[in-house]
């Protein structure tokens, strides 16, 4: 493995370190041509899983957002609801036309490790986050494909109903 070292506007993120940054032979490829790049094959999910203070959060979205080329733009939802607003809002003052996709529950985590982290079983985590995301404004969700038998359109349309009361 490489050694972490310090990058600055990689695919990995703005500021921080990478494990294994993607780079030519000199340095460190940039979000905007990595994002040109996979363009070309279609839809672009830029997968960052946003998580932190809300400024922060609406910080780090704006190398993304200001790219025409993602087409979506992740968070993590247990960021909470004006962490994930901060780039919903970000993303309306950039005018972009990027989907915001709330990720759910990792699907690494186990019900137990959910528990201890969280408080709550998956499936209620995944209920509450879902329904933090829709208030927030986000686009869509990220799950896994055992969680859609719980959040089909039906539930969809219970959250939504409870976002305006």
């Amino acid at each position: 493995m490489v050694p972490s070292k310090p990058i600055r506007d990689t695919a990995y993120g703005l500021h921080g370190t990478a494990d294994l940054p993607i780079h030519s032979k000199k340095r460190p490829l940039c979000v905007s041509t990595w994002m040109r790049t996979f363009r070309r094959y279609g839809n672009v999910m830029a997968d960052p899983k946003l998580c932190d203070i809300p400024a922060t959060m609406r910080n780090r979205s704006r190398a993304y957002l200001s790219q025409e080329d993602t087409n979506i733009l992740t968070v993590m939802a247990c960021a909470g609801i004006e962490g994930m607003r901060a780039v919903v809002e970000e993303k309306k003052r950039s005018l972009s036309f990027t989907k915001i996709a709330a990720v759910t529950v990792l699907t690494s985590i186990s019900e137990e490790e959910c528990n201890l982290i969280f408080g709550a079983p998956v499936k209620a985590k995944v209920l509450q986050f879902a329904r933090n995301a829709l208030i927030a404004g986000c686009d869509a969700l990220v799950c896994s494909p055992q969680e859609l038998l719980f959040l089909n359109p039906v539930s969809y349309t219970h959250l939504r109903a409870h976002e305006t009361s």
